[in-house]
């Protein structure tokens, strides 16, 4: 079985070659965004593209390290009403031997509401072995917003 320890947002990540451990840079909590509006006459968008590159790093151990285990990643982001706006899925392999697995999701780009907000990544998981996903953590990211002419 695949049990969560954590997951950190953050702006990149670096493994090292020769010993193998992690470093993270710049945790992200939140953004503040400044856009000036070219065109007043066009109207505004309802959700505005974040040009950010980011990664949310997810640590995972396998209970049963004498046994192959699987299972589907997915991390939804939700706004503060809860409904999602996106979502990005990876597959969580762990061979027999494995103890634990860093899974690491690089994402380009976020698109976010035109107002600022609080937002949640949803980070579920659901093993091979499980009918339905399990929500194992909520990461919160803050945005604020600036529009100006």
């Amino acid at each position: 079985m695949i049990k969560h320890i954590w997951s950190v947002l953050c702006q990149k990540s670096v493994i090292d070659s020769d010993t193998n451990n992690i470093t993270l840079f710049d945790i992200l909590e939140r953004i503040d965004i400044e856009i000036k509006i070219e065109n007043p006459q066009l109207p505004e968008p309802e959700r505005i593209n974040i040009p950010i590159n980011f990664e949310i790093v997810s640590f995972f151990e396998n209970t049963d390290p004498l046994k192959n285990t699987s299972g589907d990643n997915i991390i939804e982001f939700c706004d503060s009403k809860g409904q999602v706006l996106n979502s990005f899925k990876q597959e969580v392999k762990m061979p027999k031997g494995m103890k634990r697995l860093r899974a690491r999701f690089k994402i380009n780009g976020l698109a976010v509401n035109k107002v600022s907000s609080d937002y949640v990544f949803r980070i579920k998981l659901k093993s091979h072995d499980m009918e339905k996903y399990k929500t194992l953590t909520e990461i919160p990211f803050e945005t604020s917003i600036k529009i100006h002419n």
